[in-house]
C-alpha cells in the first residue's frame, strides 16, 4: 500500500495491496495487518477529525466551533426525543398488555380449574359403579364377581373441545405476558447509556441499535403480542358458546349474539383501514386520470380523512392488499383505465401522504403559487383558532402565524369573514385585527355595515367541503391572474369566470356575487388602456349577479354591499378616474344600479335601527353619481333622483329596463301618495306604449278613484283602456 496525494485533497488508501503471487492467504493477511499498524501511527486526515473540533473556514477564517457544537446538540436532542417517544409508546402498550393479560389469565384459570376434571373419571361415578356391582352380587349370589365387567371411562367430545379452547386461551395469554416482560428488558438495554467520545459516535450508536431492533424483528414481535391476546379472547368466547350450546338454548343464543357482535366489530375494525385506503387510492387515481385526459377539468383532490382503526392485525391485512393491488391493476388496466393510476400508499405514512395531497396545485390552477392552499394546514389553523380564540397567550402567536398566509385566504377560510375578503382589499394587519373583534366594531355602523352583513357561502366552512375548496382555488386563481395581468392573461381570467358560472350556480354556493370587487378595481384603474378596457367585461358579470336577485331587499342582501363598495370606489378614484366613469359600458352599469335602487326601494331602511346606515349609503351613492356626471360629462338628468314620492323616476326606469324587470316584486304602497302624484303618473309620458306596460297599468290600478276624472281617461287611448279591461279585470264603470 501507499498514499497517493494530490494537492490538498485528503489521502486515500489503495484497497488492493501489492503482495507476491506465491504468498499464502495467511501470510497475505499478516502483511495487511502490519501495514495497517504502520499507517495507524500516522496522523489522521482532516476528514477524520472529530466534528466537534474547531474548524477554520478557508474563505473567511471564521471559527465555527460554537455553531457546529450547537448543531450537534440540536441534532442529538431531536434524535433522542424521537427515540424516547418510540420507546415510551412501546412501554405504554406493554404495560397495558400486561395488566389485561394478568386479569384475563385469572379469569380463564377459574374456568379451567373446573373444566379439566371433565377429561378424567369422576371418583363419585367410580363409587357408584362399585356399589352397583356389590348390590348385584348380593342380590344374586350365584353370579361370580369376575362376571361383572368394570366400566371404562371415555371423555365426551364437548369436554375435549371446551378444554382445548380454554387451555389454548390460557397459554396464549400467559405467553403474551412472558414476551411482554422480555420486551421491556430488551427496551431497557436499548436505552442504556454508554459513554461516547463524540456526538457523531453517539449518533452512530443510536442508529446501530435502532437498526438492530428492526433487523431482529422486535417491532414485529411487539405488534404480535396484542394479536395473541385477541386470539386468546376469541378462543375463550368459543369455549363458552360451545358449552352453553349443550346446556340450554336461551343462554346460548344470548351469549352467542353478544360474542358475535364483539367479534364482528373486531373484524370490521381490522378490515376498514385497508378498505378506506384502497377507496382513497381509487379516488386519487380517478382524479389523476381526469387531469391527464381532460386538462381543463377541475381536479381538486377530494377532502378525506384516514380511518383511525390502525392495529397490527389491520396492518397484516393491509400488507396482503398491498401485494395484490399491483397485480390486479396490471391485469385490469387495459379494460378499466383508472386501474393504471392506482397507487397504494405506505402504511406508516398514510396520514402524511393525505396531508401532502394539496402540495401541488391541481389543474387548471397550475399558475397559482405552489403550496398556497394547503388545505389540511389551513384547516389545522382554523381548528386552533376556534379552540384558542379566547386564550390571550395564544392569540399573539396565532396572529404571527396567520400573517404568513395570504390575507384573503386567511380572512375567508380561517377567520371566516368571507364578505370582507370578497368586497375589500385586505392586508395581514386586517387579519390580525379581525382576531381581536375588530371587524364587528369597524363595520357596525355606516354604509360599511352592509359589507360585514353580506351573505356567506352555504358551506359551513370553506375547508369542510370540496366545493368550498374549489371556491378558494378559484379566488386564488383570479387573484394571481389580476396581480400578474398582461394582455395574454386576460383571456384565461374571463375563461375561468365562464367555467365558474357553469360549475357553481347560485343554488350550490348561495352566492350571487362571486368575483372579488377589489380585483375589479385593480383592472379598472390599471395603467394600461387595453387592460382597463378588458376589465370592463366585468361589468356584465356584476350585472348578471345583480339580476339574479328577484326584486325587493333580502336578508344579507349582497346588492347593498355592492352599492357600498362601488360608491367608495368611484369617490376615492380622484387622481385616476375609474374606467367605468369614462366608458358607456360603465356608465350604463351606474344608470342600471340607480334605476334598480328606485324600482326595488333599496333606499328605504329595513327597520328603524337601519335608518342612519341606509341614509349614509344613499349619501355616498349620490356623491358617486355626481362624480360620474363630472368625469363622463353626463347630462344632469342622466340619473333619476332617488325620491320615494317621485313616480316619474319609476316610470323612467320602466322605459329603459322594462324587459329585464320582475314586476311581481314591486312595492306599490308608496305610489298612493296623493292626488298630485297620481296625476303625474298619467302625465309622465306621451308614449302610449310606455303607459300600457304592466308596471304602469298596475300603478293606475292603485291610484285612488277620487283623483281621476273623465278627462284624464279620455287622454288614454282606446288600446290602453282595452288592456285595462283585459289584463286587470276592470273598465270604465269604476269611475
Amino acid at each position: 500500500m501507499e498514499w497517493r496525494k494530490a494537492g490538498a485533497s485528503p489521502p486515500r488508501i489503495h484497497l488492493r495491496p501489492t503482495v507476491p503471487r506465491r504468498t499464502t492467504g495467511r501470510a497475505w493477511f499478516r502483511q495487511l495487518r502490519r501495514r495497517r499498524r504502520k499507517f495507524a501511527d500516522e496522523p489522521l486526515s482532516p476528514m477524520d477529525e472529530k466534528f466537534s473540533q474547531a474548524i477554520e473556514d478557508p474563505v473567511d477564517g471564521i471559527n465555527r466551533t460554537g455553531n457546529v457544537a450547537e448543531a450537534w446538540e440540536k441534532l442529538m436532542k431531536a434524535v433522542n426525543d424521537c427515540d424516547d417517544e418510540m420507546v415510551k409508546n412501546w412501554k405504554e402498550d406493554i404495560d397495558t398488555l400486561l395488566v389485561f393479560a394478568g386479569l384475563f389469565s385469572a379469569v380463564v384459570s377459574a374456568f379451567t380449574v373446573e373444566s379439566y376434571r371433565w377429561l378424567g373419571e369422576d371418583p363419585g361415578d367410580a363409587t357408584v359403579v362399585l356399589l352397583t356391582q356389590i348390590s348385584n352380587q348380593l342380590s344374586n349370589s350365584s353370579t361370580p364377581l369376575d362376571d361383572v365387567s368394570s366400566s371404562t371411562f371415555k371423555a365426551d367430545d364437548l369436554s375435549i373441545r371446551v378444554n382445548t379452547f380454554w387451555f389454548l386461551s390460557l397459554i396464549l395469554s400467559l405467553s403474551s405476558g412472558l414476551f411482554a416482560l422480555l420486551s421491556k428488558q430488551w427496551l431497557r438495554e436499548h436505552r442504556r447509556i454508554v459513554p461516547t467520545s463524540s456526538s457523531a459516535e453517539a449518533l452512530g450508536l443510536r442508529y446501530m441499535r435502532n437498526k438492530s431492533l428492526e433487523i431482529w424483528g422486535v417491532p414485529s414481535l411487539l405488534a404480535l403480542l396484542p394479536i395473541l391476546l385477541e386470539v386468546a379472547l376469541l378462543l375463550f368466547f368459543a369455549g363458552i358458546i360451545d358449552l352453553l350450546r349443550s346446556l340450554h338454548h336461551i343462554p346460548f343464543i344470548a351469549v352467542a349474539t353478544a360474542a358475535g357482535v364483539s367479534a364482528g366489530m373486531y373484524l370490521i375494525t381490522m378490515i376498514l383501514p385497508a378498505l378506506t385506503v384502497l377507496f382513497g387510492a381509487f379516488i386519487d387515481a380517478r382524479v389523476k386520470r381526469l387531469s391527464v385526459s381532460q386538462p381543463t377539468h377541475i381536479t381538486v383532490p377530494y377532502l378525506r380523512f384516514i380511518c383511525p382503526y390502525k392495529s397490527p392485525q389491520a396492518w397484516v391485512l393491509y400488507s396482503v392488499m398491498d401485494k395484490l393491488v399491483p397485480l390486479v391493476s396490471k391485469l385490469l388496466a387495459k379494460c378499466i383505465k383508472v386501474f393504471g393510476y392506482v397507487q397504494v400508499p405506505r402504511w406508516h405514512d398514510i396520514d402524511l401522504q393525505v396531508v401532502r395531497r394539496f402540495d401541488r396545485n391541481p389543474t387548471p390552477f397550475w399558475t397559482v403559487s405552489p403550496g398556497l392552499i394547503k388545505v389540511y394546514e389551513l384547516a389545522g389553523l382554523d381548528w386552533a383558532t376556534r379552540t384558542f380564540q379566547d386564550s390571550p397567550a395564544i392569540i399573539l402567536p396565532l396572529q404571527s402565524i396567520l400573517g404568513t398566509i395570504q390575507p384573503t385566504i386567511a380572512m375567508s377560510a380561517i377567520v371566516r369573514l368571507w364578505p370582507i375578503s370578497m368586497w375589500m382589499d385586505i392586508s395581514s394587519a386586517d387579519v390580525e385585527n379581525a382576531l381581536n373583534g375588530w371587524s364587528s366594531a369597524s363595520f357596525g355602523h355606516g354604509s360599511s355595515c352592509y359589507i360585514y352583513r353580506s351573505r356567506q357561502p352555504k358551506f359551513k366552512t370553506l375547508l369542510d367541503s370540496n366545493l368550498g375548496i374549489q371556491l378558494l382555488y378559484y379566488q386564488a386563481y383570479w387573484r394571481e391572474q389580476v396581480y400578474n395581468i398582461d394582455l395574454a392573461g386576460t383571456s384565461g381570467l374571463f375563461t375561468s369566470l365562464s367555467r365558474f358560472q357553469q360549475a357553481f350556480p347560485e343554488k350550490v354556493t348561495g352566492l350571487r356575487f362571486y368575483f372579488p370587487f377589489h380585483l375589479a378595481e385593480m383592472l379598472w384603474t390599471d395603467d394600461s388602456d387595453v387592460i382597463r378596457r378588458r376589465g370592463l367585461e366585468l361589468v356584465e358579470v356584476y350585472m348578471e349577479s345583480w339580476k339574479a336577485y328577484p326584486g325587493p331587499e333580502e336578508p344579507n342582501d349582497e346588492r347593498l354591499a355592492f352599492i357600498s363598495v362601488l360608491a367608495k370606489h368611484i369617490n376615492r378614484s380622484r387622481e385616476t378616474p375609474s374606467e367605468i366613469l369614462k366608458k358607456p359600458t360603465g356608465q350604463k352599469l351606474l344608470h342600471y344600479i340607480n334605476a334598480q335602487i328606485i324600482l326595488h326601494v333599496l333606499y328605504k331602511p329595513a327597520n328603524r335601527r337601519d335608518h342612519e346606515n341606509r341614509r349614509g349609503l344613499m349619501v355616498e351613492w349620490e356623491q358617486a353619481k355626481q362624480r360620474a356626471k363630472e368625469v363622463g360629462n353626463l347630462p344632469d338628468d342622466y340619473f333619476s333622483p332617488i325620491d320615494p314620492s317621485d313616480i316619474g323616476a319609476i316610470v323612467q326606469s320602466t322605459a329603459v329596463y322594462g324587459s329585464n324587470l320582475n314586476w311581481r316584486d314591486i312595492h306599490y304602497r308608496d305610489l298612493e301618495a296623493g292626488t298630485t302624484t297620481s296625476l303625474r303618473l298619467l302625465e309622465a309620458s306621451e308614449d302610449n306604449r310606455l303607459l300600457a306596460t304592466p308596471p304602469v297599468l298596475q300603478c293606475i290600478q292603485h291610484i285612488p278613484t277620487r283623483t281621476l276624472t273623465v278627462q284624464h281617461v279620455k287622454d288614454v287611448t282606446v288600446r290602453r283602456v282595452k288592456d285595462l279591461e283585459a289584463d286587470k279585470g276592470f273598465g270604465l264603470s269604476w269611475l
